[in-house]
């Protein structure tokens, strides 16, 4: 039995996450639980057309170069099935927020004493730039859908709960040894560790229809990202909506994917391209497939 296929049989992460965010990936931990492989481990591969490989899998580090929420490092970070993990973010007030909760141990503290009024949560987001990180995260718990470009819900207190909040915070501030956070370019990122078979990957750039309207760096070169992953060493997954033009580019490059249905925000179910480095397998779920 080939290890990458025991979890096509619903081993999944347990996730962790500070963020409401849109395009999150709470949804997606069966699909890449590969990545969680201990250190010096062999996974013996048995390929669709019956050839056999095996692969030594010793990544140093999980690269997120569109870091976002971070959920898929953050569970695997959570459960030790990383040892570190790097956070590429582009948007300066994501990145904010990133480096005060690894940095500053009383972030937590304000989080839990905030009192999530209409008045408050205005006030906090009247003036972004005073204090990104925390306007980050109350723009994000208490706008339509976790959208930093879009409206407050109603009720901005109904997803907002200080002491939940501020457990993440610590926990996330406990875990910084482990964790560095760059603000910068994700595929800069990922062509520097392109090379590197120690490195992983788990790419969830701004998607093609909807980038515009959810993030305000959503302007993204996607056929450089599909030409970095092409040569990459190491071990990667990547999810992405299903454009004509992402369609277009996975028929170009064949990488392995599999659609998987996800509910937006609004309550529809859409298709999502996962696709993922590791080759198709024998007796392994049959969605997965290669153009």
């Amino acid at each position: 039995m080939d290890t990458y296929a025991s979890f096509e049989r619903g081993d999944s992460l347990r996730p962790f996450h500070i963020f409401r965010y849109p395009g999150g990936k709470r949804w997606l931990s069966p699909d890449i639980s590969f990545l969680s492989f201990t250190f010096g481990r062999y996974i013996n591969l048995t390929y669709a057309d019956g050839g056999s490989g095996r692969i030594h899998l010793t990544p140093t580090f999980l690269l997120e170069p569109f870091a976002g929420g971070a959920v898929v490092g953050l569970s695997l970070l959570d459960q030790n099935l990383i040892e570190h993990l790097v956070l590429v973010e582009k948007d300066p007030r994501v990145a904010s927020f990133w480096r005060t909760a690894l940095s500053d141990s009383r972030f937590a503290d304000r989080v839990e004493r905030f009192r999530c009024t209409r008045k408050n949560v205005e006030a906090v987001c009247a003036n972004p730039d005073r204090d990104p990180a925390f306007w980050t995260l109350v723009k994000n718990r208490c706008s339509v859908g976790g959208n930093l470009k879009g409206g407050l819900m109603r009720d901005v207190s109904c997803r907002w709960n200080g002491k939940v909040h501020a457990a993440a915070l610590r926990k996330i501030c406990s875990l910084s040894f482990r964790i560095q956070c760059i603000e910068g370019d994700g595929i800069d990122a990922l062509r520097k560790h392109a090379d590197d078979p120690s490195a992983a990957a788990f790419v969830d750039p701004p998607y093609v229809a909807a980038g515009k309207s959810l993030y305000n760096q959503w302007q993204v070169d996607h056929a450089a990202i599909f030409d970095v992953l092409a040569k990459w060493k190491g071990l990667w997954v990547m999810s992405y909506d299903s454009a004509p033009e992402i369609r277009r580019l996975l028929k170009k490059h064949r990488f392995v994917y599999r659609e998987a249905p996800m509910r937006t925000n609004k309550g529809k179910v859409k298709k999502e391209l996962i696709m993922r480095s590791i080759p198709v397998l024998r007796h392994e779920n049959p969605k997965w497939k290669k153009t």
